[in-house]
């Protein structure tokens, strides 16, 4: 397997895990959220190609979605038209762009919590200044 080709498995793997922790951190926070999951997956060789290696994102919960990218090995290309990239170059630039489009989905469908404005306790402290 290419090189490229673990890096971006392995990219994959590092997203599943930050966006599955944000997911439990968000739960433990606020218990009357669903609670949600970020899986990855990786499948392969594929029945129809057995050059293709599929990479499944999936939220589970609430809302459940999922999204795949697949990995030509004998052409060297990322196939992603579900976060509407279509064919990419399997090198650095092109895994770099995919990674981008797929963090930007990831936050999509888990977006970041706005922490509540707390009001300030220490309002009756006072500054005094010496000469």
């Amino acid at each position: 397997m290419p090189p490229a080709a673990l890096a971006l498995v392995d990219a994959v793997f590092q997203l599943a895990l930050h966006h599955d922790r944000r997911a439990r951190k968000a739960h433990a926070a606020d218990p009357g959220h669903a609670p949600r999951r970020v899986q990855a997956h990786v499948l392969g060789p594929l029945e129809d190609e057995f050059n293709y290696i599929r990479v499944d994102i999936q939220f589970e919960g609430a809302a459940s979605s999922n999204l795949s990218v697949t990995i030509d090995l004998d052409n060297q290309r990322l196939l992603a038209p579900q976060v509407g990239l279509g064919e990419l170059s399997l090198g650095r630039s092109g895994i770099a762009r995919l990674i981008g489009e797929l963090e930007a989905w990831c936050y999509r469908a888990l977006p970041v919590e706005e922490p509540e404005a707390k009001a300030s306790t220490n309002t009756d402290v006072e500054t005094t200044l010496k000469p």
